[in-house]
C-alpha cells in the first residue's frame, strides 16, 4: 500500500506533492521482472552506484535478503519516503530499502540534489493542529516553509494507492 499527498503552507501558495508506501511497486525487491529479466530494484532505483553495491552485496554475501520491517512496516520493507537535507533544509522523495545479510546491513545514502549534502531518512506525521511534524528517530525536525519561513505546513489533498 501507498499514499499520495500534498505538503502545503499555511500562509502562502508554497506547496508539492509526496508520496510514501511502495503503491503500485508491491512486487518484491529480487523478484525478476519478466519484461526486463533482471530483478525488481532495477525499475526502483536510479543510481548506478547503488545498484552496483546491491549487485556486490548480492554476489559477496550469504544469505541476502530485503528487511520487510525497516522504516515502516506496512511498506514490505522498500518504496518511497522522505529524506531531508539538514544544510538548505529541502525535503526529497528517494527510493528506500535495507538489506540484511549474514555480518551486515545496508540502507541506500542518498545526496540533496540542490547542495549535495548527504540526505537523513525522515517521517512526516502531523500533530494535534494538524501542522506537520518531521521526526528523525525520535528527534523533532523544526522544518519551516522554503518560500516564507512560515512554520505552518500542513497536510493537502490525500490518496491512497494498492497493490
Amino acid at each position: 500500500m501507498g499514499e499520495i499527498f500534498d505538503v502545503k503552507c499555511g500562509q502562502c501558495d508554497y506547496k508539492f506533492r509526496t508520496d510514501v508506501g511502495h503503491g503500485l511497486r508491491g512486487c518484491g525487491f529480487f523478484e525478476t521482472n519478466p519484461e526486463t529479466n533482471k530483478p525488481y530494484y532495477y525499475d526502483y532505483i536510479r543510481s548506478k552506484k547503488i545498484i552496483a553495491d546491491i549487485n556486490n552485496i548480492v554476489e559477496t554475501q550469504n544469505d541476502v535478503e530485503e528487511d520487510a520491517y525497516a522504516h515502516r512496516k506496512q511498506w514490505h520493507g522498500h518504496g518511497s519516503a522522505q529524506y531531508f537535507c539538514r544544510k538548505c533544509r529541502k525535503l526529497h522523495n528517494k527510493f528506500y530499502f535495507k538489506l540484511v545479510f549474514l555480518g551486515g546491513t545496508y540502507e541506500p545514502i542518498y545526496s540533496c540534489s540542490k547542495c549535495r549534502n548527504k540526505l537523513i531518512l525522515v517521517e512526516l506525521m502531523s500533530d494535534k493542529n494538524e501542522q506537520i511534524i518531521i521526526k528523525f528517530g525520535q528527534d523533532i525536525i523544526n522544518w519551516q516553509c522554503p518560500k516564507c519561513d512560515n512554520n505552518k505546513l500542513i497536510f493537502g489533498n490525500y490518496s491512497v494507492l494498492y497493490d
